[in-house]
């Protein structure tokens, strides 16, 4: 949740169009699906 949030006042005070914060918000789910993945990959057991 963490990266998307942001996204969401850019559209809304900035004016920006809302398709980008939906393209924004699907960038921010992989991205953190891949850090997600990388810290349980590397976790020590």
């Amino acid at each position: 949740m963490a990266y998307a949030m942001g996204t969401i006042s850019e559209s809304s005070w900035f004016a920006k169009p809302w398709k980008s914060l939906a393209l924004n918000t699907v960038d921010s789910l992989l991205y953190a699906g891949v850090a997600g993945g990388v810290f349980g990959w590397l976790w020590p057991v």
